[in-house]
């Protein structure tokens, strides 16, 4: 306000009004720049916000987000919303779901400041993409996961480690203490069907958030030498085979030569193309497909310790063809400069189910040096905390 009583306009406003109109459509050919720009905003927000800002966000606000979005799930609001384009009231969005307008308002209005929801004058609200993206089985099946699993045993975590001296565990974890149990989080999840596929779930909600590895690596080079006699690409514990499926897509001339591994049961609801062979197979015993161009594994080694990651990768070296064989490692990647808040989240949540945390790139190569393998080249993304490694057997180096 100047000496006249007249507000002027700062600088900063400009710069206010220019992000208040950035929208992911405009960027949705770009997801490399609307990934920086969304992580620039978040620095941003940290920065600005006071000590005690931060804390009362923490303390009053983040965990009920949490809260009203399983309620607005399991209450059908989402539903209720995406059944029409125009805005809907507290009133309405109750009759609709037969609950408590009281209830169903004050939920709305919480997803509304995080634009889960957008709020309309004077109580009305309309669907966003995220709500959208709410209605869908593998949202769901992640936020019954973090509820019903997850944070039943965080709320432990605290006196687990203040108990047990703050050091790492390797068996017995703040998940078995919770669960009554001394068994590696897939044995219990497989003796609890309900949770395992809210698990998968959960995983999914993960994946999602990463690039297609057959947008980052160069694929074609798997293609070029390879034998028509052998394997292309193995998937190894490849789940419900998006991956190995994707690169069929990209190069239906492979198929035939196409192998998913994992578990019978997960096999049986992969839902993959024709020309990919699903082949049973534990990865801690012999690989049985021998000489394949590249062994692909995506999000499977973080599960594991060292020792046990080494087991894993020797099952491949040792049927590798020197000179033409690949393994190629698709993994989370905690970055050793400027680490995300969702890689060091996702590092935290490995700790306390399984015992060993994410990796660092330096880590990683310290890992395949020990298993005899070295990284020819490693592929960045530009959307997250992921690399694709690709590794050869030391003797090639």
């Amino acid at each position: 306000m100047d000496t006249n009583g007249v507000y002027q306009q700062q600088p900063f406003e400009d710069l206010i009004t220019s992000m208040d109109s950035l929208n992911e459509k405009e960027l949705q050919n770009d997801s490399v720049a609307r990934a920086r720009i969304a992580a620039s905003a978040r620095r941003l927000c940290q920065r600005l916000e006071s000590p005690w800002e931060r804390i009362a966000r923490m303390v009053w606000a983040e965990p009920l987000v949490a809260i009203a979005t399983q309620i607005a799930i399991k209450s059908n609001l989402f539903q209720a919303l995406h059944e029409q384009d125009s805005p809907r009231t507290a009133n309405e969005l109750a009759e609709i779901t037969k609950t408590d307008p009281n209830v169903i308002h004050r939920m709305a209005r919480i997803l509304a400041t995080v634009h889960i929801l957008e709020k309309r004058e004077p109580d009305a609200y309309v669907k966003t993409p995220t709500s959208e993206a709410m209605l869908s089985a593998t949202a769901g099946s992640g936020m019954n996961f973090l509820f019903n699993v997850a944070y039943p045993y965080y709320a432990e975590v605290p006196d687990f480690y203040r108990e047990n001296g703050y050091k790492t565990h390797v068996k017995i974890g703040p998940f078995q203490k919770h669960f009554k149990m001394e068994v590696p989080i897939y044995d219990w999840l497989a003796e609890h069907p309900d949770h395992m596929s809210d698990f998968v779930g959960l995983m999914k909600v993960w994946d999602k958030t990463q690039e297609p590895w057959v947008d980052l690596y160069p694929t074609e080079v798997l293609l070029e030498g390879s034998s028509q006699e052998r394997a292309v690409l193995v998937d190894v514990a490849g789940g419900g085979g998006r991956d190995i499926d994707a690169f069929l897509q990209k190069h239906p001339q492979t198929a035939g030569r196409l192998v998913l591994q994992d578990r019978a049961e997960v096999l049986e609801t992969a839902k993959i193309g024709e020309g990919i062979e699903r082949k049973p197979h534990d990865f801690f015993t012999a690989q049985p497909v021998k000489g394949a161009r590249a062994y692909f594994m995506h999000s499977v080694l973080h599960n594991w310790s060292d020792e046990d990651a080494r087991n894993i990768l020797g099952n491949l070296k040792r049927v590798m063809q020197p000179g033409y064989s690949k393994i190629l490692v698709y993994e989370d990647t905690i970055r050793d400069k400027n680490p995300t808040e969702l890689g060091c989240g996702m590092d935290l949540t490995m700790l306390l189910a399984f015992g060993n945390g994410g990796r660092t790139e330096s880590e990683w190569k310290t890992l395949f040096d020990s298993a005899g393998l070295k990284p020819n080249k490693i592929y960045h993304s530009g959307r997250g905390d992921q690399c694709l490694m690709e590794l050869e057997s030391e003797s090639e180096q």
